[in-house]
């Protein structure tokens, strides 16, 4: 059992409630999740993969240099599925900068948990090997061993982080790929 500090959890309900994330609660809480660019979604199709940042690619943050999942060389997730409520909300503002972290266009892919979860690495796995000494979020971080085939993608989401509405808007792959060459290309 979690001993949560309980006015920090209230506020990280009150956030997410005010939250645009706060619509998509059942979603999000449904799977596992992948966030890319419109430049990592063309790699991922050209590849066939999802794979780890290797250095070779721009980090989002500059902390992730420092990250358990570059350590090991892992594919970073998030796995709102396994979790409980509180866990979800008290790391409400750990995660949530990773739906709008990339402009003017955030793609979030939808994974197949079923496919990854034998190989899946669980978050208190970081806590044991590294504890604090590299970064990583607490119970809703995951990481994946090798590279995650296209196959696993269920769904495919652009969010629109460049304007005042976020949401998820929902594209088929081919569509996807089709919308991020006309916006590489203009």
């Amino acid at each position: 059992m979690h001993h949560y500090n309980s006015e920090y959890l209230n506020t990280s309900q009150e956030m997410f409630n005010e939250s645009w994330l706060s619509e998509y609660s059942t979603l999000l809480r449904s799977t596992i999740w992948h966030m890319t660019s419109i430049e990592g979604i063309i790699g991922i199709h050209q590849s066939g993969y999802i794979e780890p940042n290797l250095g070779n690619r721009k980090y989002t943050y500059s902390q992730s240099k420092n990250s358990y999942g570059k350590l090991k060389n892992y594919v970073c997730l998030f796995d709102f599925y396994s979790v409980d409520d509180d866990e979800f909300i008290y790391t409400f503002d750990k995660w949530k900068g990773f739906f709008s972290c990339h402009k003017p266009f955030t793609i979030a892919l939808e994974l197949n948990h079923k496919f990854l979860a034998s190989d899946l690495i669980a978050n208190y796995i970081a806590r044991e090997e590294v504890g604090y000494k590299k970064v990583w979020i607490p119970y809703v971080e995951v990481w994946y061993p090798k590279p995650i085939p296209v196959f696993s993608i269920r769904k495919y989401f652009v969010i629109p982080t460049a304007y005042q509405k976020k949401e998820f808007i929902e594209l088929t792959e081919s569509e996807l790929i089709e919308f991020a060459n006309d916006y590489l290309q203009n």
